[in-house]
């Protein structure tokens, strides 16, 4: 079983019940790392996980790092390791964590949920999984030993979110993502993208059609895919919800909520 290192932020202490639970259902050991987290919040978890709050910088690429130097004494005796950060919404621990752990057997490289192909080809680094070969390689004490807190967060994408894919794979690790859209995935995405409230004018259309083949598939597809995201994982970035960058129509969203999703939507946007 893989150990696990959760990035959290939140300005004002909160941890949102919809990770609270998430923790909760992770079957290995957890490291919970808080660059902002009040100390109610923080006992709330302690049975489930050891808590570390540190200083707010570096981002979360930081924070994972301070989790793995944690765990790096048992890290090599366990199936491998799992980092994930308070970005997106889980509405169903079990529904995303069968599949993607699943996933994660001895030979397993890198596992992420999406890949992107934004600025360069990458695995989005909200959830990644490491498998066993790879903790015990020195290419992964490497890239996490050499790491520094970065203050501009282009420079930590730029650096880290799309170096740490290049690295492994550089170094003969797997890097593959468990949702690969389907040929009618894309032609869902694509109408959608043309029904958002500005039509073609709006900044999805346009990337896309800019992309030219690539269309959809050069976009941000926790974005461009929520749909088969949040049915298949069921899970939704917080980014989405909030701004919607690419001006999508998110009046479907309503009708695949349930009650008890709308309760957990609403507390994370808290």
């Amino acid at each position: 079983m893989p150990a696990f290192v959760v990035a959290h932020h939140d300005s004002h202490g909160r941890v949102a019940a919809h990770l609270a639970a998430l923790v909760r259902a992770l079957p290995g050991r957890v490291v919970f790392v808080s660059t902002g987290l009040a100390d109610a919040e923080g006992m709330r978890l302690a049975d489930a996980a050891e808590v570390i709050r540190r200083p707010n910088e570096g981002y979360d690429f930081f924070s994972y790092k301070t989790g793995i130097d944690r765990l790096a004494p048992v890290l090599e005796e366990a199936g491998g390791l799992v980092i994930l950060n308070s970005s997106f919404v889980c509405l169903d621990p079990a529904r995303l964590l069968a599949p993607f752990l699943a996933r994660l057997g001895e030979d397993a490289g890198l596992v992420g949920l999406t890949a992107s192909e934004e600025f360069a080809p990458h695995l989005q680094s909200y959830l990644v999984g490491f498998g066993p070969a790879v903790v015990r390689s020195e290419a992964f004490r490497a890239w996490w030993g050499e790491m520094r807190p970065l203050a501009d967060r282009n420079h930590v994408v730029a650096s880290y979110e799309l170096g740490m894919s290049r690295w492994f794979a550089s170094r003969g690790f797997g890097v593959e993502a468990l949702f690969q859209p389907s040929a009618e995935q894309v032609a869902q995405a694509t109408v959608r993208l043309a029904a958002g409230p500005r039509g073609a004018e709006g900044l999805g259309a346009r990337r896309a059609a800019e992309a030219g083949e690539r269309g959809v598939l050069a976009l941000n597809p926790t974005h461009a895919f929520w749909e088969p995201l949040w049915d298949r994982f069921g899970v939704v970035k917080l980014e989405l919800l909030r701004r919607n960058p690419y001006e999508l129509d998110m009046v479907p969203l309503r009708g695949r909520c349930t009650l008890r999703e709308r309760e957990l939507i609403a507390d994370a946007l808290r």
